[in-house]
Parts: structure tokens; C-alpha cells; sequence
């Protein structure tokens, strides 16, 4: 004989509840991933304005470039959280306009160029907005 009492059914509210805290999960994971690999930091006076990009597994990135402290220039990349939406992407597009300047948390990458030699990305995981007082 067969139990069904075993095979519950998840109302609408419990499973409303359950994707609730999936999310809440994966956005404590990404805090916590983004705050581990936050080594170091760079002021960036943002010089075109930012743009959107995908990956190929379809992620969701903002790229620009700026000028550091030292008018040095600055290739930036942010990768979206899986759980970001396109109001939130767009919303962060809006505040990297040209001649702003962000604070930029994250690490550095090297890179090939085409000439065969070693360029950097910074890699943001936190960006954060200076406002002029």
C-alpha cells in the first residue's frame, strides 16, 4: 500500500515563502563572496558613460572606464548578482554617468592584449557613489 501522506503538496504561501528565503540566501552568499574578494580599493572619476554587457552564460555586466586619483586610466567591470533585476541594473547605469565619481571595491586582473602585453581590469565588487559637498 502506498502512503500519500508523505507526498505534501507545498500551498502557494509555503512556496512563496521557501523562493523568499532562496533569495535571501543567495544574497547573503554573493555579500559574502563580494566582501571576501574586496582586496582592494580605487576612487574613479568615470570618463564615458557606463554600459551593459552579457557574458556568455548569459550574466549580466556593467563596464567603464575611468581616471584615478593620479589621472591614471581605469578599465572597470562589475558582474550582476544572478538575483538582480533590470530595474536595479538600470537604476545603477543612471548613477555612472560621465564626470561622476565612485568609490570601487574589488581586485585587480591582468589580461593579454592583442599586442601581447599585460593590461589590468579592475574588477568591482562594491561600487559606491561620492557625492560633492
Amino acid at each position: 500500500m502506498i502512503d500519500f501522506s508523505k507526498t505534501k503538496i507545498p500551498t502557494p504561501e509555503e512556496r512563496a515563502a521557501a523562493e523568499q528565503e532562496r533569495i535571501a540566501a543567495a544574497i547573503a552568499e554573493d555579500r559574502r563572496q563580494r566582501r571576501e574578494r574586496s582586496k582592494k580599493f580605487v576612487e574613479v572619476t568615470i570618463i564615458e558613460d557606463a554600459y551593459a554587457t552579457f557574458s556568455h552564460s548569459c550574466t549580466q555586466i556593467i563596464k567603464f572606464h575611468g581616471l584615478d586619483r593620479q589621472k591614471r586610466p581605469v578599465r572597470v567591470t562589475w558582474f550582476a548578482p544572478d538575483f538582480a533585476e533590470r530595474e536595479t541594473i538600470e537604476t545603477i547605469l543612471d548613477h555612472l554617468r560621465a564626470d561622476a565619481t565612485v568609490t570601487l571595491k574589488g581586485y585587480w586582473k591582468p589580461h593579454r592584449t592583442c599586442a601581447g602585453e599585460t593590461a589590468f581590469t579592475f574588477i568591482a565588487q562594491f561600487i559606491e557613489p561620492i557625492f560633492p559637498n
